[in-house]
């Protein structure tokens, strides 16, 4: 297992496979689930191995669980891990203007990483790997 993991949801297995690709390429884990059952089962998985994710990101329209029902996974687990809810109305603005829903991926993914830089034990591991 890599060092820092970061868990996906959403609606949309096509946009969690993508962005979990690019994230591994860039060096950083990623487990993403697409339904209530694969977001627990991600959770008590790394709660077993004694471990937890580094960031979850979540889709806030997520249509198979709520930020309210996530905080209480975690809170039953005892673990810590911070997450951030992203909605894509405004990338949906862009996409129509750019052209195609492959941007919406690149654009969350570009927020991301540029997060994970400004984590000091992070920055030197991605910019070694992507940049």
């Amino acid at each position: 297992m890599k060092a820092y993991d970061v868990l996906l949801i959403d609606d949309e297995k096509s946009f969690t496979d993508t962005v979990k690709a690019e994230l591994e390429k860039a060096g950083i884990g990623a487990a993403t689930a697409n339904c209530k059952g694969e977001v627990f089962y991600c959770l008590e998985k790394k709660h077993q191995d004694g471990e937890n994710f580094y960031l979850i990101v979540m889709d806030m329209h997520c249509k198979f669980i709520t930020h309210e029902e996530l905080k209480s996974v975690i809170n039953s687990l005892d673990g810590v891990m911070p997450h951030v809810l992203f909605a894509t109305g405004a990338d949906k603005m862009l996409q129509k203007n750019i052209g195609g829903d492959a941007f919406k991926p690149k654009l969350l993914l570009e927020r991301m990483l540029k997060t994970l830089l400004n984590h000091p034990s992070m920055a030197d591991k991605i910019n070694n790997k992507c940049c």
